[in-house]
C-alpha cells in the first residue's frame, strides 16, 4: 500500500472488492451526512413541539 484510500465492500461468497476513494468524495459525503443529521434534528424538534408541547413552555413560576 502506498497510502491510497480504498473502500472495501463485501461480495457474495465472502469475497471482497476494493476501489479507490478520493478525499473530495469523502468530504462531500460528510457534508451530505451532516445535512441529513441537521434535517433529522429539525424534524424531531417540530414533532416534539407538536406532540409534547408542555416540554417547550416557559415556566412562569421562576
Amino acid at each position: 500500500m502506498n497510502g491510497d484510500l480504498l473502500a472495501m465492500n463485501r461480495k457474495p461468497k465472502n469475497r471482497f472488492r476494493t476501489r479507490p476513494l478520493a478525499v473530495a468524495d469523502l468530504e462531500t459525503l460528510s457534508a451530505e451526512l451532516q445535512a441529513l443529521v441537521n434535517r433529522t434534528m429539525e424534524w424531531t424538534y417540530v414533532v416534539l413541539q407538536k406532540t409534547h408541547s408542555h416540554i417547550f413552555k416557559a415556566d412562569d413560576a421562576e
